[in-house]
């Protein structure tokens, strides 16, 4: 990498040669993000460039890169000379002259907003002392970029080049959640202040005024103290979601006062003056609202000077620790309750920029003068590092850690100096050790030959996937050395690590001790062993922390948890660690862990006649027993759940596509009468539900009374089934056992369902129906295809004794039309057209025999009776040949005939 390669103070860079070089050109390929120095970067630099180098000497071997103490440099953005930017400045964003937004930590996006801004020309100034749109500070959020502005606080979105006017008041400072916190995920990212109120903005630009759980501004809560009150600064805590700090002068002392939990508090008021005191040793000035108390009567100061506080600043990392700067630099491990003096500086040095590790515990600062300070949360010790260049404006941390500085050079721009901290605490442990120590050999400094650290960083405890390691180690053996940078606990979990500790020759083995601090005491404790280890010149310490279970929240997986940070410390050690002055840091998380999802286990059978496979089926009269997976997506593995849950209906449908959530208020109900315990003694929760476990886990189902089983019709010819929506929670009932709440939804058919006493009637009642009409509709089809068959004309049988067939010919003869004509009369029958009635010939064979009962309801001369042919319808007289029986014996004779076919039929005509 080039920025491994060059050497600020020779103005060199030593490359490795892998041929043989000669001198002349050469040609180097430089990244975008390699911050080589400007002379080798072209501004707004996004691509690789190619760039010649004049080799004007040869470097045989692979000597290591010199690395210098300021790092390597990377021009940004340029600006004329002749034209000095007026330059805002927060820790993610630069804005030059109101109209280039600079992201500092990616360095990459340079947006000009300045014609965004014409939407809002109309909206008022509302900063005094100024005409027009300025820019006062900027945020970076997300896709959002937030501006404190002489009309307000604009929320400009990056993606669409648009901005919004979101609060109309004027706010001279933003403060921004500096890095992503994997235990406050979904907190506010921006707080806005001005002398009076405080704002929260979320990513969509919403602000929100801050209030406590009572829906009391500050000002509200100081009352009548409101009046002199005049807020100078704020931060977030790391600790909880809505926790912060805010630094305010009321009538004209410094205060600090937070907001925990809801709850607004006056932690301290600071004294108006402050000893000058710059501190040779590790050791700090304890102080209280009054005064000074010396911590100790060998430490002298040098005078006072009044107290000008301007910022105020909680460690990235989750713990109490807050840090007050001005004209003295303060810290306090409690949330401000108490403070200590580490820093004071004579009239009119100031601190004017401040930023934390947010991987450790090392800080930096730059005064007025141009000097660039370092400490850590862990020792009251504050080292001088470097003298910086007067053009530098800001020290920061980007996001992956790594210090620099930003400088604004006229005529090269905005440019990032990337520091190498590492080399410089060296440096200044080493000159202070040495000042106290005149005489001693510089490598003695160190107490300690190797430290190393070792704790799993699987992801059953690190909860990401892949979890990189925070490596630390002192001396040669530091390969194995590796800690996380956070674990989570669940209740009354435990973590083991071990520190392997080699003193140096001429060190005591009881020299060798670990001090582990806890950031709080709520929520675990930490128990450490010491072990010897003579022969090998070791003393190995084991760590464990264990979660005391005093958590009081059962929450979804990763939603919230309690924040304890660990901080190791060897005895006089803050002269071998290279960078934290402590061994790493250790955030302990106690809640529940992210990752962690509850699924049912799908069943080995199906109990329905017409499976559907991607909806278990299972018989009513069939205990329904389901078991569960505990799934951990971090590891990819999957183990039974053996803890407490509970089941509840919450929905159902008769088909997959209409199945719908049932009514909050009908749930206790309709679980109570759906089903029920199969085993005796299962706990009842309430409303319902009941706590199962592995063990006792069987149901039986009752679909009673009003239950949206208990009415199901079945659809022939498939008995009833219903569909049920079943939540499984470990909600309220693993409190002793799990931090976890898991919860999953999902659908099963209930198949064979038995019908209700009015189902059942009603059943009953509709098949009765149904079978009667068919019944009655068969046997109506079946006289009527009789009667058809009995009115087909068939073919006249022989005659017998000159007497046609009774009935013969009937079917087409007019019931008034009876009289046989005669075989001439037959011969030439014809029908008149248009008259609607037709002759039918009748046989002409001799009726038979009547029998007497036939006979003795014919005319006078019996068996002899004949018609005429021409004689009137209806007279019973008439001339021809054969015999016919009088109608009435005829009408006996003859089948019942429909209404209709006698209409038919009795429409013929002589």
């Amino acid at each position: 990498m080039v920025r491994n390669s060059f050497n600020s103070t020779s103005g060199t860079w030593a490359f490795n040669a892998t041929t043989s070089t000669t001198a002349g050109l050469a040609q180097v390929t430089v990244e975008a993000d390699t911050f080589a120095p400007p002379v080798l970067v072209t501004n707004g630099m996004t691509e690789p460039q190619t760039i010649s180098l004049l080799v004007t000497g040869i470097i045989t071997g692979t000597p290591s890169a010199p690395r210098s103490s300021l790092g390597s440099l990377s021009a940004l953005t340029s600006f004329p000379s002749s034209l000095p930017p007026t330059l805002s400045l927060s820790t993610e964003m630069a804005v030059i002259n109101g109209t280039i937004a600079v992201s500092l930590n990616e360095w990459k996006s340079a947006m000009q907003v300045t014609p965004s801004w014409t939407s809002l020309a109309s909206s008022l100034v509302v900063c005094s002392g100024y005409a027009g749109m300025e820019v006062l500070d900027a945020s970076l959020l997300a896709n959002y970029a937030i501006f404190s502005t002489s009309k307000g606080v604009v929320v400009h979105t990056i993606s669409s080049g648009t901005s919004q006017l979101v609060l109309n008041a004027c706010i001279s400072k933003l403060v921004v959640r500096r890095h992503g916190s994997a235990v406050l995920p979904n907190c506010h990212g921006v707080m806005v202040t001005n002398a009076v109120q405080i704002w929260t903005i979320d990513e969509l630009g919403t602000a929100n005024a801050v209030a406590d759980s009572a829906g009391r501004t500050l000002a509200q809560y100081l009352g009548s103290y409101a009046a002199g009150m005049a807020i100078v600064d704020a931060d977030f805590s790391e600790q909880a979601c809505g926790d912060m700090a805010i630094l305010a002068e009321i009538n004209g002392a410094s205060s600090v006062i937070t907001l925990h939990s809801g709850v607004w508090s006056v932690e301290f008021q600071f004294p108006t003056t402050m000893p000058l005191y710059s501190p040779s040793t590790a050791s700090g000035l304890v102080i209280n609202g009054t005064g000074v108390i010396f911590s100790d009567a060998s430490i002298t100061t040098s005078g006072t000077r009044p107290l000008t506080l301007t910022s105020i600043w909680y460690s990235q990392l989750p713990s109490k620790d807050l840090f007050v700067f001005g004209s003295a630099f303060l810290q306090s491990p409690n949330d401000g309750s108490s403070w200590t003096l580490l820093q004071s500086y004579p009239s009119p040095t100031m601190i004017t920029s401040f930023d934390s590790s947010s991987q450790g515990y090392r800080y930096a600062y730059l005064t007025s003068d141009n000097e660039l300070y370092s400490g850590a949360n862990t020792s009251p010790l504050i080292l001088p590092l470097t003298v910086v260049p007067d053009t530098t404006i800001a020290i920061q941390y980007d996001s992956i850690d790594q210090p620099f500085l930003v400088s604004a050079i006229p005529g090269a721009g905005l440019v990032r100096t990337e520091l190498d901290l590492t080399a410089l605490w060296s440096s200044a442990v080493l000159a202070a050790w040495a000042a106290a120590n005149p005489g001693a050999p510089p490598t003695s400094a160190c107490p300690y030959s190797s430290i190393l650290v070792r704790g799993s960083v699987g992801p059953q405890f690190t909860r990401q996937i892949p979890r990189a390691a925070v490596a630390f180690a002192i001396g040669a053996n530091s390969v194995a050395s590796q800690l996380p940078k956070a674990v989570y606990l669940d209740y009354q979990q435990q973590y083991v690590w071990t520190v392997d500790v080699t003193p140096a020759a001429g060190v005591s083995l009881a020299a060798a001790q670990l001090m582990v601090h806890e950031s709080t005491s709520s929520w675990v404790r930490v128990v450490v062993v010491r072990k010897e280890v003579p022969l090998e010149n070791r003393v190995v310490f084991t760590v464990t922390v264990i979660d005391t279970g005093a958590y009081p929240l059962q929450q979804f997986p990763g939603e919230t948890a309690a924040a304890t940070v660990l901080t190791m410390t060897m005895t006089n050690g803050q002269a071998c660690l290279d960078l934290d002055g402590a061994l790493p840091p250790l955030i302990v998380y106690s809640g529940c862990a992210p990752m962690y999802s509850l699924s049912v286990t799908p069943p080995t059978s199906m109990q329905c006649v017409d499976p559907d496979p991607s909806l278990p089926c299972f018989y009513y009269e069939v205990d329904y027993a389901p078991t569960f997976q505990l799934v951990d997506s971090a590891t990819g593995t999957s183990t039974n759940y053996t803890g407490p849950y509970t089941l509840q209906l919450v929905g159902g449908g008769l088909k997959r596509d209409v199945v719908t959530a049932f009514p909050d208020a009908s749930l206790a109900t309709i679980n109570t009468l759906t089903w029920t315990p199969s085993a005796d003694g299962v706990p009842a929760l309430g409303n319902g539900l009941y706590i199962y476990n592995a063990s006792t886990n069987a149901v039986s189902w009752v679909c009673s009374g009003t239950s949206p089983c208990s009415a199901v019709f079945p659809t022939f010819p498939d008995p009833a089934e219903y569909l049920f929506q079943i939540t499984v929670s470990t909600a309220n009932v693993t409190q002793g056992v799990s931090y976890c709440r898991l919860d999953a939804t999902y659908t099963i058919r209930l198949y064979g369902l038995p019908l209700d006493f009015s189902t059942s009637l009603i059943t009953t009642g509709a098949t009765l129906a149904i079978s009667l009409v068919l019944v009655l509709f068969v046997a109506a089809c079946q006289r009527r295809a009789a009667t058809r068959a009995m009115l087909q004309v068939a073919p006249e049988p022989p005659a017998l004794d000159g007497i046609p067939p009774v009935g013969a010919g009937l079917a087409m003869m007019p019931v008034h039309q009876v009289s046989r004509p005669s075989s001439a009369a037959r011969a030439g029958a014809t029908s008149r057209p248009g008259s609607g009635k037709e002759w039918v010939e009748m046989a002409a064979a001799p009726m038979p025999a009547v029998p007497d009962a036939v006979g003795a309801e014919m005319g006078p001369d019996k068996g002899s009776s004949t018609a005429l042919a021409g004689t009137t319808p209806g007279t019973g007289t008439g001339t021809g040949a054969g015999a016919v029986p009088p109608l009435r014996a005829i009408l006996r004779t003859r089948p019942v005939i429909p209404e209709d076919e006698e209409q038919i039929m009795g429409s013929g005509e002589t």
